[in-house]
């Protein structure tokens, strides 16, 4: 198989994914339901080796800064790694990578060992959530009964280090105006903006190789351009939004958010945007 259809085929896959998480995010959200993140990403999950989760996870190895559309930081020697989509141990590495920020299911999916927290009580949920457990806060916001209490959720476990909650209060954020009634184009553009700013959050988390998609159908899905100012909006809320959650890890006794990126990371990105 060559590299341009296995790339092709790559790009197709983030493309589904991206989609399925925002018109999952649309179907839920009469019902204050944030869809569970195994719906979301099992068909990427699937290529992956059975492996053990962390049932606590207080890593924050997170990615390179950004602001909008910015490509990641590289050095000379990172240049020299070279994506392979055959490689096994790469893809293990990225999914690995990918698990600690809270996609655990990319990494579990078919797994045996990996713990059904479908399963757990709300107080269990709650207690783990308290000691950082990610998978955790995400179940807490799948049963969340109001989009308040969701997106308070999805922020507690945004500042325990889960990119995935920042994808998912993007996906939120940008589709409550739909459920509003009347809601005005500025509410409209206001809630795209933010999140937009949630995206650009994540892109500094190192996320740039799913960000962009993500950025993009959103763009097309609610036919929104940003004007230059708009521009300037998002980038001061990404470093604001940056800015809470760094001072929520402080609060809680974590440790700043280490944004250095794997090379096998940078190298995934690099082959996503030839």
């Amino acid at each position: 198989m060559s590299a341009q259809i296995m790339k092709l085929r790559i790009n197709l896959i983030l493309f589904a994914v991206s989609s399925i998480v925002l018109i999952l995010h649309f179907t839920y959200a009469r019902q204050n339901i944030v869809e569970n993140p195994s719906s979301i990403i099992d068909s990427i999950g699937g290529q992956s080796e059975s492996m053990v989760i962390k049932e606590v996870n207080k890593s924050a190895t997170q990615g390179s800064s950004g602001t909008l559309y910015a490509d990641a930081e590289t050095t000379e020697d990172d240049n020299q790694i070279k994506w392979n989509p055959d490689n096994q141990v790469q893809k293990e590495q990225l999914l690995q990578w990918r698990a600690e920020r809270g996609w655990h299911d990319m990494l579990n999916s078919g797994s045996n060992n990996a713990p059904d927290y479908r399963s757990y009580p709300q107080d269990v949920l709650e207690k783990l959530g308290d000691q950082g457990d990610v998978r955790a806060l995400h179940e807490l916001a799948r049963l969340s009964i109001s989009p308040a209490q969701r997106q308070q959720v999805l922020t507690k476990a945004a500042a325990y280090g889960s990119t995935f909650a920042l994808f998912q209060l993007a996906s939120v954020l940008s589709s409550e105006p739909r459920y509003e009634p009347n809601p005005t184009e500025e509410r409209k553009r206001q809630a795209v903006i933010e999140a937009l700013s949630y995206l650009e959050v994540a892109r500094m988390r190192g996320e740039g190789a799913f960000v962009n998609g993500n950025v993009q159908e959103i763009q097309q899905m609610f036919q929104f351009s940003p004007t230059k100012s708009e521009v300037k909006l998002i980038e001061t809320r990404t470093q604001e939004i940056y800015s809470d959650l760094a001072e929520q890890r402080r609060q809680i006794g974590l440790p700043e958010f280490d944004n250095s990126t794997p090379p096998v990371v940078k190298a995934f990105e690099r082959y996503m945007q030839q």
